[in-house]
């Protein structure tokens, strides 16, 4: 071993004695309980119960001040506690105490602004708990916290086990994990891999409304979307996972979907309380958004996620029967053009609307997939890298990451140097786009409005299917 080698190794062995002294061997967990206590206003009471090192005046925050003005009848079991600002401070030093007070969820639901905070339907409320969960200013890395549901009431939260509690680290506390309150339809679905092997499970909320379709259907559809998803990913890149329905009168299509990152991320899905069916099987904004799932949550990156969802999200339907390949590719060879004039005039990183963040993103995806599965013969695709990120947890639950560290990550899983001259050339600088020719060479032609395919296209199928190409042979030019 070099001398810089040594000095590493002496000063990583020092950092881990000196955490091991300071981290208490039996450090006591937090309690958090919530009741529900009133259904009508629907009121919960939080009862916390914090222990410290050593004496001292505490400080308790929310991690969304918007909750401040919700929260009622603060009391601090060791001495008085009083409002600053939109913070509690206790008035005596204390090595342990409990924190009890009550929320008014309707009131809190009403005055949210951002789905990120909170979302209701009718008489049903899904709320971030950073928005109403105080914890003290000061939280130890290695603090754990018990988070309990306690007098029977019904929640959806992807975090909650079959007791209704969940046990990790306090600084989750601090993020948006969600939970539903009210009159909720809950269910949990399995995610299971081909060979039967058992990759988690999806909590699922249908918010309060009228709503067509049954709740098992609903169910089931989850449990499909998320097969294909998972078989594309080759597992699931997150272990916690909840899916709001909010159902929209009216309405017989999937209007609009989003996620909200957290250490248990939520897929918020709105549906028309009349969609049928056979809507809900030939939809495809639900994979778009479930996608999303495998990609972190980056910094000047939305175009790069954006692009990945809308250009596998087709791909992954068809994979699964639910999309023909004509009606795949008739698809990517009308919306692609949408992002070309961002890659040739400005460059992804500075991508704008929808046409530039969704499309370029997804024309970018398309270049880059498109020239690693020539190069090897179909036996890598643009989505390895995505499962590098799993393995590097580089995902949505993990934190938000720079756009540089994914891209290094993504770099690693391909070939020869494909990623770095794509990313050269359309993302920190602006090319002209082969579009034309890159048709040509997945056999496709395109005449007037019709779009036609060759029959048995290698490459072509080798990006419909994941697969190696049928000839075994790398594609030419």
């Amino acid at each position: 071993m070099n001398r810089g080698g040594w000095i590493a190794t002496v000063n990583v062995v020092a950092t881990m004695f000196l955490v091991a002294c300071r981290t208490p061997a039996t450090a006591p967990t937090w309690q958090y309980r919530i009741r529900v206590i009133d259904q009508q206003p629907l009121v919960l009471e939080v009862t916390a119960h914090v222990a410290f090192p050593s004496s001292q005046p505490c400080r308790f925050l929310l991690g969304q001040d918007i909750g401040a003005s919700f929260l009622s009848q603060v009391e601090w079991s060791a001495g008085t506690i009083r409002r600053d600002g939109d913070q509690w401070v206790t008035e005596s030093s204390s090595s342990q105490g409990t924190l009890k007070y009550r929320v008014n969820v309707e009131d809190l639901g009403r005055a949210v602004r951002r789905v990120e905070q909170g979302k209701s339907s009718g008489r049903s409320w899904m709320l971030a708990w950073n928005t109403f969960l105080l914890v003290p200013e000061s939280v130890p890395r290695w603090q754990q916290t018990r988070v309990s549901i306690e007098g029977g009431a019904k929640v959806a939260c992807a975090l909650l086990d079959s007791s209704n509690e969940t046990i990790g680290s306090a600084h989750r506390l601090r993020r948006g994990v969600h939970l539903v309150f009210g009159q909720v339809e809950r269910g949990r679905v399995p995610v299971v891999a081909d060979d039967g092997q058992l990759l988690g499970s999806v909590e699922v909320a249908l918010m309060d409304g009228p709503m067509q379709l049954p709740h098992a259907r609903l169910l089931e559809r989850v449990t499909e979307v998320f097969a294909a998803a998972a078989e594309f990913w080759e597992g699931l890149p997150v272990d916690s996972i909840l899916v709001s329905f909010f159902p929209i009168p009216g309405r017989d299509d999937v209007l609009f979907g989003k996620v909200l990152s957290s250490p248990a991320p939520t897929v918020c899905v709105w549906i028309g309380a009349e969609c049928r069916p056979d809507q809900l099987r030939d939809d495809w904004m639900f994979m778009h958004e479930v996608l999303h799932l495998g990609f972190p949550m980056t910094r000047r990156g939305k175009w790069l996620d954006e692009g990945m969802s809308t250009y596998f999200e087709p791909l992954v339907r068809a994979r699964a029967g639910w999309a023909t390949e004509q009606e795949v590719w008739e698809e990517l060879v009308r919306g692609m053009p949408r992002g070309r004039a961002t890659l040739e005039q400005r460059g992804m990183l500075q991508a704008r609307g929808i046409d530039g963040i969704y499309w370029g993103g997804a024309l970018f995806c398309l270049l880059v997939d498109h020239e690693i599965r020539r190069r090897t013969a179909g036996k890598q695709g643009l989505e390895d890298g995505l499962r590098r990120l799993f393995a590097d947890d580089l995902c949505i639950d993990s934190g938000v990451f720079d756009l540089s560290q994914v891209a290094r990550c993504l770099r690693s899983a391909y070939p020869d140097n494909v990623w770095d001259d794509l990313w050269a050339r359309y993302v920190e600088g602006s090319a002209p786009v082969p579009l034309e020719e890159l048709w040509g060479s997945l056999g496709i032609r395109i005449r007037g409005e019709q779009v036609e395919l060759d029959a048995d296209h290698p490459l072509r199928h080798a990006l419909l299917t994941g697969q190696p190409l049928i000839s075994g042979n790398p594609q030419k030019d």
